[in-house]
C-alpha cells in the first residue's frame, strides 16, 4: 500500500498550509524539517500492510490498524480521515474502530464507477466530479 495524493492537495496542504503555518508559528528550518520527516514517516507506517495493534493509542494517533478502515470498500466503515491525529475524527464523528478486526475488502465499493489509473486527466478531475459524472463513467465503462 502506498499513499496517493492529488497534486492540488499536496500544493495546498504541504506547500501552503503546512509551510505557512510553521513559518507563522516561528519554527526554525530544522524544526520544520524534523516535523515533515516525522509526518512523512508516519504516513509510510500508517500505509504498511502490517498487523500493528496500537490499542488505546488509536484514540490519539492514526495507526495502520485504524487507517486500514479508511481504505475499506464498505462505505459504512470507510472513515478515519485524519492523517496523524485521530482526535479530529473523534471531534467530527468520522472515527471508526473495531479492535481486533480488519475490513473485509479494501478499495472502493464499485470500482467500475471510477476511471482507470492510466486515464490521467479523468483521475485528476475525479475529486471535482459530481456523483452524476462518476456514475456516467461507470455506465460508459460497463
Amino acid at each position: 500500500m502506498h499513499a496517493a495524493f492529488h497534486p492540488l492537495n499536496v500544493i495546498i496542504t504541504q506547500g501552503i498550509l503546512m509551510l505557512l503555518l510553521l513559518v507563522w508559528l516561528g519554527m526554525t528550518p530544522e524544526v520544520t524539517l524534523a516535523f515533515n520527516l516525522l509526518v512523512g514517516f508516519h504516513s509510510i507506517i500508517s500505509h504498511c500492510n502490517v498487523d500493528i495493534r496500537a490499542g488505546w493509542l488509536n484514540y490519539v494517533l492514526i495507526s495502520p490498524e485504524l487507517h486500514r478502515f479508511h481504505h475499506s470498500a464498505d462505505e459504512r466503515e470507510a472513515k478515519n480521515y485524519g492523517v496523524v491525529l485521530s482526535l479530529w475524527d473523534l471531534a467530527f464523528g468520522t472515527f471508526y474502530y473495531r479492535p481486533g478486526t480488519i475490513p473485509t475488502r479494501l478499495g472502493v465499493a464499485n470500482p467500475a464507477a471510477y476511471p482507470e489509473a492510466n486515464e490521467f486527466w479523468r483521475v485528476l478531475r475525479l475529486p471535482f466530479a459530481g456523483w452524476t459524472e462518476v456514475r456516467r463513467w461507470a455506465v460508459a465503462s460497463s
